[in-house]
C-alpha cells in the first residue's frame, strides 16, 4: 500500500469538505466499498473538479487499486495541470506498480513546477536508483540534502544510494546517525545492520538485527538479513528455517527468495536453489547482477540452467 505519509496530497477547501469527512469517515471504519461509492458519485456529480478525482484516487490507493488511481490522478491534472502534488502523487502509484520511467517523467513534471521541493527530490532519487541510474540518483539527492541537511527521508535514501555505489563505510555513517536520533525506528537499525554486514561485521550486524526484530518481529528485511548472516556464518540449516519463515510472511519478497537460493546452494540442493533463484529474478530482474559473481553460486554456476538465467 502506499504510504501515504510521504504521499502530498491535496488539501482542499471549500464546499467538497464535508464530503470529505464523510469519506474519511468511512475509511476509518473499514468501509471502502461505501468510500468508494461516495467519491464515485462525488465525480459524477463534480467531473470538472480536481478534488474530486483526487477523492477517488486516494480512496482506489486505500483499495490497492492503482492502474485506475493513476487514471484519476490524470483526470485531475486535466483540470489542474500547474498542480505539482497531484504529478508527485501519480508518480508515487506509477512507483507502486514498478513503472518506473513512467513515474520518474511524472516526477519531472512535479520538479519543473517546485525544482526545490525536498520531498520530490528524494523521491526522484529513488526512482533513479531503480533505474540504476545511481550517479544522476546520487547528483539528485545531494541536491535535497543541501535543501534541507536534516530531513529523514533524504538521509535514508542516500545511505541506500552510498550502499549499491559500494561505499559502506559511508552509509554506515549514516545508519549510525540515524539509529542515534531515532533509536525506536526498527527499520533503521535493520538499514544498520545490511551496513555493517557488507562490511562483513557480523557479530554487530546481528545485535542490529535482534533490536530490530524486538520491536518488530515480522519485519522481512531484518529476518533476511538475519538469515544471510547465518548463511556467512556457515549456519545453513538455522538461515533455511529462518527464511522460509520470512517468505511466510511476504512472499513477494525477491531477496528473501535470493537468500533461500544462496542456502540451498550451499547445501548442495541445486535443483531447489535454482527454482529460488528464477522466482527472485522474475520478481526482481535487478538481482542479476548480484549472482553473476556470487559465491554462493558455486555449485550451481557450472549448469546450463544457471548460465541461461544470467545470459
Amino acid at each position: 500500500m502506499v504510504d501515504w505519509k510521504k504521499v502530498g496530497k491535496i488539501i482542499v477547501d471549500g464546499p467538497l469538505d464535508y464530503l470529505e469527512d464523510k469519506i474519511q469517515e468511512a475509511i476509518d471504519e473499514g468501509e471502502l466499498s461505501k468510500a468508494l461509492s461516495i467519491v464515485r458519485n462525488s465525480v459524477k456529480k463534480n467531473p470538472k473538479k480536481a478534488d474530486s478525482w483526487l477523492d477517488l484516487a486516494d480512496v482506489l490507493c486505500d483499495m490497492e487499486g492503482y492502474g485506475e488511481a493513476v487514471i484519476a490522478y490524470e483526470k485531475a491534472l486535466k483540470i489542474e495541470p500547474k498542480n505539482s502534488y497531484i504529478w508527485y502523487n501519480k508518480s508515487y502509484v506509477l512507483h507502486e506498480l514498478n513503472k518506473y520511467k513512467e513515474a520518474l517523467e511524472a516526477c519531472n513534471h512535479a520538479l519543473k513546477i517546485d525544482p526545490d521541493d525536498v520531498t520530490f527530490l528524494v523521491h526522484k532519487s529513488d526512482l533513479l536508483l531503480h533505474l540504476e541510474e545511481n550517479t544522476e540518483a546520487l547528483t539528485t539527492i545531494k541536491k535535497a540534502l543541501e535543501l534541507e541537511p536534516d530531513d529523514v527521508d533524504a538521509l535514508t535514501t542516500y545511505s541506500e544510494i552510498l550502499s549499491e555505489l559500494g561505499k559502506h563505510e559511508d552509509s554506515l555513517k549514516i545508519s549510525k546517525r540515524l539509529v542515534k536520533e531515532d533509536p525506536d525506528d526498527p527499520e533503521y537499525w535493520t538499514a544498520l545492520s545490511h551496513d555493517l554486514m557488507m562490511l562483513k561485521n557480523y557479530d554487530e550486524a546481528l545485535k542490529a538485527i535482534e533490536k530490530a526484530l524486538s520491536m518488530n518481529p515480522y519485519d522481512e528485511d531484518a529476518l533476511n538479513n538475519k538469515a544471510e548472516v547465518l548463511c556467512e556464518l556457515g549456519k545453513y540449516k538455522e538461515g533455511l528455517v529462518l527464511i522460509l519463515e520470512s517468505l511466510e510472511v511476504v512472499p513477494s519478497n525477491d531477496d528473501a527468495w535470493l537468500t533461500k537460493s544462496k542456502i540451498l546452494s550451499y547445501l548442495n540442493r541445486q535443483d531447489e536453489s535454482l527454482d529460488a533463484l528464477v522466482v527472485s529474478l522474475s520478481l526482481n530482474p535487478r538481482n542479476k547482477k548480484k549472482i553473476i559473481d556470487e559465491k554462493a553460486f558455486k555449485n550451481i554456476k557450472s549448469t546450463e540452467r544457471f548460465r541461461r538465467l544470467v545470459s
